[in-house]
Formats: structure tokens, sequence, C-alpha cells
């Protein structure tokens, strides 16, 4: 895309996302982990983490992620063929286990965690420098890592009935639940 912004003159830009989380998420482990175990939690399904658990990114809002890309198309005279990261910063970066932590305080929910090997090219440490965007756009992250846990906590109350098959279905463990459903 950043070519072909430069190469045609298209007026585009590239966001480098973070961990974006927010309501209506169905996450893994990998992408949209947030969701991913908050939804274990709630559930009690058990909860894997990957190495110490001391791995730390950047979590943003989906809100937030939108304010920022209205923010760009309002001033793409600026932005236009540019590259941008855009995640939480350091305001909003949390290690997996005070993630954890944390969604056991908000939803009261003893959790069962597992741990396991650490992930080759799993990167110890992520935190967006989103500085040139907020410089070009004014754009700033609002919504809090309480306010990101709540809403996906208030969808998953609120849809509970109509997320729990597609959830478990996406769950690590439904390969094991298959091969007991066929035995």
């Amino acid at each position: 895309m950043y070519d072909y912004a430069r190469i045609y003159n298209l007026p585009t830009v590239v966001f480098r996302m973070s961990c974006i989380a927010g309501p209506r998420q169905f996450g893994n482990e990998d992408q949209g982990w947030v969701a991913h175990f908050l939804y274990c939690a709630l559930a009690g399904r058990p909860i894997t983490i990957y190495g110490d658990g001391y791995q730390v990114r950047d979590i943003l809002h989906v809100h937030d992620l939108i304010d920022a890309m209205l923010e760009v198309r309002s001033e793409i005279d600026r932005t236009r063929g540019q590259v941008f990261n855009v995640g939480g910063g350091m305001k909003r970066s949390v290690s997996v286990i005070e993630m954890l932590d944390q969604i056991e305080r908000q939803t009261g929910k003893p959790q069962r965690r597992h741990f396991c090997e650490v992930r080759p090219g799993d990167q110890p440490l992520y935190i967006s420098d989103t500085s040139k965007l907020e410089k070009l756009t004014h754009w700033r992250a609002r919504r809090s890592l309480a306010d990101t846990l709540g809403a996906i906590q208030q969808f998953w109350l609120h849809n509970q009935d109509k997320i729990e098959r597609p959830l478990a279905i996406a769950s690590p463990y439904a390969a094991e639940a298959a091969e007991m459903e066929v035995a």
C-alpha cells in the first residue's frame, strides 16, 4: 500500500497496529488474546500462558483505533502516503500476568492457568510509539485498559448465549472436545 501510494499518488495510509481489543471480538491465543482470556475467565475455561507470562504488550480499545482512522482521514492532505504505528502506548502496556490479574479482579472469578514453553519468535516486549500519529493528527488514545476490559465483559454478558459455541470452537481444546464427541 505504501508503494502504491507513492507510485500512483493515492491518498492512502498504512497502520501498523498493536493489540487491538474491544466488544464483538472473537479472539484466540495469538490474535485477540485479551478477549480470549476474558471470555475464558468468564466461562471458567483454562487459560494457556506461553512462557512466564511477563511478555508486555500495549492494548488499544477498538474505538480508539476508529478515532485514529477518522483523524487520519480528516487530515489526509498531511497524512497521505504515511505509515503510522497505532497502539495503546506506554500508558496502556501490560504483561500477560498483569492482564490476567486485572481480569480476575474485575470478574471476581478465579482462573485456571496452564503454563507452556515459550513460543519461538514471541517478543518479550512490544509497545507502540504513536508519536508520529499524535503529532500529525492530534489523536490520543482515550480509553483505559479497564474501559477496554469492561466493554468486552459487557458484550459477553449480553451475548453469552449467542457466542459460547463459536468461542468453544476457537478454543485450543476444541480438537480434544471434537475427538471426545466422535468417540
